[in-house]
């Protein structure tokens, strides 16, 4: 979970455990979900996550130079 939008909310991604695949979460700064987002293409199960400062989710599955992203994700709108 990561302080994003301003520092108004937070940007976390959960993984299915029998698919792999993630979805994204905004999490308002009370705990309350403000949106969910399903992430096409994230179910590999060892990919490795970072979120950045302006919101920019990243995924890179190890081993591989494939890289997915969705900038701004979670960034002030």
């Amino acid at each position: 979970m990561k302080l994003v939008a301003g520092s108004r909310a937070y940007l976390a991604t959960r993984r299915d455990p029998a698919t792999c695949a993630r979805t994204a979460e905004i999490v308002g700064a009370q705990g309350q979900v403000c949106a969910t987002l399903a992430l096409e293409g994230s179910d590999g199960c060892a990919a490795d996550e970072q979120i950045f400062p302006d919101g920019t989710l990243v995924l890179h599955e190890p081993g591989s130079c494939a890289l997915r992203w969705w900038p701004g994700l979670g960034g002030a709108r």
